[in-house]
């Protein structure tokens, strides 16, 4: 499950005239989400979805306008009520726009804040914007919610990194990396100031090979405090072979190198980065596992595998409209979840009792994972048997709830087809 920061903004609190965290912002009222357009075609939907999960989560009735609507040089009158804006400057037309005022610079490969310059594509930056004051270079603006990354769409799954209360947090491959407040100069205008930055340690890496003369297949990632093991070369191989087996079952030939950073136990990644087993951080293309079995079809390799999917997947085809369909997907890839293979799955699934239009949106996540992913596994499962992988990733792996009606038409179906498929997991026993 994802680790949602905006669910902080449920909180109660006593609206103020300018917010002081996301919580006070978002408690004040729906916000106005606001869309990047100025990307191609899978960088707006990249954006899109994850305004549309974020949305169909926690603020069904709020507004969406593209960004174009909005009107920056009326300054604070051309823009809606309390809007939220996804997406860099080099995507974001209205941050695009606002640039020159603002008090930090995100843009394609560059990230510029609290006297601070981060370059790379992995930068991302969650941040509760203050207003600016009309001067005679800038038309001035309202206070504003912006989530925006340096890459491209730069948005996937920004919202597991917690804001942690503060006013603007930069975050990297490992999460959180620095984070800091606003203050006001004499004259009313803010500017950044960094209040706290997160440790990294260092780390060694291994190239494996995936063949004689190629291109390193994996980078493997350890701490370098960490002892050296004569397992790590049956866990590099096992690595390997999980990105192999994604880039297999997903008809990806060529692609860069992924780099995975191997944690030694639960406890120890979940001190570095997120908790869990495993994770992939698709802006910085690096998956984070946890170290077990390593034998040929072990744990380890399909847990690679089906993280890897996430990243190829992104790369090769776009963010996936829902987490029903990627997830679905990494499961697929995988033919595994937890400790069962696919096969023990189809002979003795989970009960669901959601929809279709449901699970692709909000209900997925409030499912617990142990039900969701096997789930989402043998429905993706069903789909390609049925339609292909081809038909599957061209029309139903980008589609979101909205978009279920218009995927189904273009494979001669409809949406009560796909509800037909989950039936069958309507009346099992509870797992």
């Amino acid at each position: 499950m994802l680790s949602i920061s905006i669910l902080a903004a449920l909180a109660a609190c006593t609206p103020l005239e300018e917010a002081r965290t996301a919580s006070e912002f978002f408690s004040s009222g729906n916000p106005t989400f606001v869309l990047a357009t100025q990307g191609d075609e899978q960088a707006d939907r990249g954006v899109a979805g994850q305004v549309a999960f974020i949305r169909g989560l926690l603020f069904p009735a709020a507004a969406v306008v593209d960004d174009a609507s909005i009107d920056v040089s009326a300054g604070a009158s051309g823009w809606p009520e309390r809007p939220v804006l996804y997406g860099g400057g080099h995507l974001n037309s209205a941050l695009g726009e606002l640039t020159s005022c603002l008090p930090f610079k995100i843009g394609a490969g560059e990230l510029e804040i609290a006297g601070e310059r981060y370059e790379g594509d992995e930068y991302r930056l969650i941040a509760l914007v203050p207003s600016l004051a009309k001067t005679d270079s800038c038309a001035g603006s309202p206070q504003f919610m912006l989530y925006a990354g340096a890459g491209t769409p730069g948005v996937t799954e920004i919202n597991a990194t917690p804001d942690g209360g503060y006013g603007f947090v930069v975050i990297d491959r490992f999460g959180m990396r620095d984070a800091g407040v606003w203050e006001r100069d004499d004259a009313g205008q803010p500017n950044a100031k960094l209040t706290f930055r997160a440790l990294r340690k260092p780390w060694r890496t291994t190239r494996v090979r995936a063949g004689e003369g190629l291109l390193p297949g994996v980078i493997v990632a350890r701490l370098q405090a960490a002892t050296v093991s004569d397992a790590e070369g049956a866990q590099d191989e096992a690595i390997l072979r999980g990105v192999q087996l994604a880039r297999t079952r997903l008809g990806i030939e060529n692609a860069k190198p992924l780099t995975v950073y191997l944690y030694a136990d639960a406890k120890t990644k979940a001190s570095i980065t997120r908790a869990g087993d495993g994770h992939a951080d698709q802006a910085s293309r690096t998956l984070h596992v946890r170290a077990t079995d390593a034998s040929i079809g072990g744990s380890l390799e399909l847990l690679v595998a089906h993280e890897a999917t996430h990243v190829l997947a992104d790369e090769a085809f776009g963010v996936s409209g829902c987490a029903l369909f990627g997830e679905g997907l990494a499961v697929w890839v995988s033919g595994h979840y937890g400790s069962r293979s696919m096969l023990e799955w189809r002979l003795d699934p989970p009960r669901v009792e959601p929809g279709v239009q449901q699970l692709s949106g909000s209900a997925f996540r409030e499912l617990a994972e142990r039900r969701a992913y096997p789930i989402a596994g043998l429905f993706v499962d069903d789909l390609i048997h049925e339609h292909g992988l081809e038909a599957f990733i061209e029309h139903l792996y980008p589609a979101g709830p909205g978009g279920l009606d218009a995927a189904c038409a273009a494979l001669g179906m409809r949406v009560d087809a796909l509800d037909a498929l989950l039936r069958r997991y309507r009346n099992k026993t509870d797992k």
